[in-house]
Parts: structure tokens; C-alpha cells; sequence
């Protein structure tokens, strides 16, 4: 009961936490496919 009580506590700090690494990994995914996108439109 106290694990649960204590899971259940650090659940939404872990997960915004889970969150904020994949908005960032996802971010620079966007960011690095722009990036290719531009470059292969500007190299033709």
C-alpha cells in the first residue's frame, strides 16, 4: 500500500518528466528532418 501510495505520487512528476525528454527528442527529430528536407530541396 505505501509503494502504491508513494508510485502514485511520483507518477505525473516522472511522466512530465518522460514528457519533457520525448517533446525534446521529438523536437530535434522535426528539427533534424526539416533541416535534410531543405538541404536536399536546395542541393537539386
Amino acid at each position: 500500500m505505501g509503494f502504491l501510495y508513494q508510485a502514485a505520487r511520483m507518477g505525473p512528476r516522472v511522466l512530465g518528466l518522460a514528457g519533457k525528454v520525448m517533446d525534446l527528442l521529438l523536437g530535434s527529430y522535426l528539427l533534424l528532418g526539416d533541416y535534410l528536407l531543405l538541404r536536399g530541396l536546395g542541393g537539386k
